[in-house]
């Protein structure tokens, strides 16, 4: 998460409004879990609890922890699964907002 609010803050100004970092969390305890995130000042990311559990391998195919989708501009998945199996996400990001 911390990689994450560091890539927005470095290149915020370059991605303006296009990028979104939305991260669902399934902790059962959402005021512990909104405590943490603003006590790491992660800001420049949206947060949301669902506290259903099996509903994000439901409803978005999470098969594990952390996971990652990137969407392009016309709205497609163009990618989802760990992060670690990216080279380099914020090379995909830019060429996500460049159209490549």
């Amino acid at each position: 998460m911390a990689h994450n609010q560091n890539m927005m803050q470095r290149n915020a100004k370059k991605w303006g409004p296009e990028v979104k970092f939305i991260c669902i969390s399934c902790d059962a305890d959402s005021k512990k879990l909104m405590d943490h995130i603003n006590a790491k000042n992660w800001t420049n990311l949206e947060h949301y609890v669902q506290t259903d559990q099996r509903l994000p391998s439901k409803t978005f195919s999470v098969r594990g922890i952390p996971h990652v989708m990137l969407v392009d501009k016309k709205g497609e998945v163009v990618f989802k699964g760990s992060p670690y199996a990216r080279k380099d996400l914020e090379k995909d990001i830019f060429r996500l907002v460049n159209d490549q």
